[in-house]
């Protein structure tokens, strides 16, 4: 867990510290294309606020693990993306995200980020986001590919749930 401070707002992110492997579960639609996903389920929102009141949690990945991208929401940075619950939008390495059309998330709301490859692109990757089991946001990324998920205020709590393969 790495901190950045925003002036009066903190910015606390966790990633895997091995990337996804580039062989999983076999795709049932496709023989040549593995998947793997991780899910977050949003259990607190920030202290003194209310379920009206949307977390600013981020979930992605990134292709680089460096100190950088422990201090940022994903999709902040170069060579990551990210989907940020406070406002549904989709982050592809910028500050500036881009509408999703989507809700902000509330307490209670499951975002899924999905990462499939091709075995003919083994360095190249899809990576999807569902939120609450509908799918919002797609985006493509090259490298290894670590997890990432941050919290922005005192009293947001989620549960992860990485999914491994049989």
């Amino acid at each position: 867990m790495r901190r950045r401070s925003l002036g009066e707002q903190d910015t606390y992110s966790a990633a895997q510290w091995m990337p996804l492997p580039r062989s999983g579960r076999t795709s049932s639609e496709s023989k040549a294309s593995s998947e793997w996903y991780f899910e977050v389920e949003i259990l607190g929102a920030r202290f003194g606020g209310t379920n009206e009141v949307a977390p600013e949690i981020g979930i992605g990945v990134s292709g680089l693990l460096t100190g950088e991208l422990l201090t940022a929401h994903p999709g902040w940075n170069p060579g990551s993306c990210g989907f940020h619950c406070d406002n549904a939008k989709l982050y592809e390495g910028r500050e500036e995200g881009e509408s999703t059309g989507g809700v902000p998330s509330r307490v209670g709301d499951k975002i899924r980020c999905i990462v499939a490859t091709e075995s003919h692109s083994e360095a190249r990757c899809t990576v999807r986001f569902l939120h609450n089991g509908k799918q919002v946001a797609t985006a493509e990324l090259e490298g290894p590919i670590y997890p990432v998920v941050a919290l922005t205020n005192p009293g947001e709590k989620v549960k992860v749930s990485l999914v491994v393969p049989h």
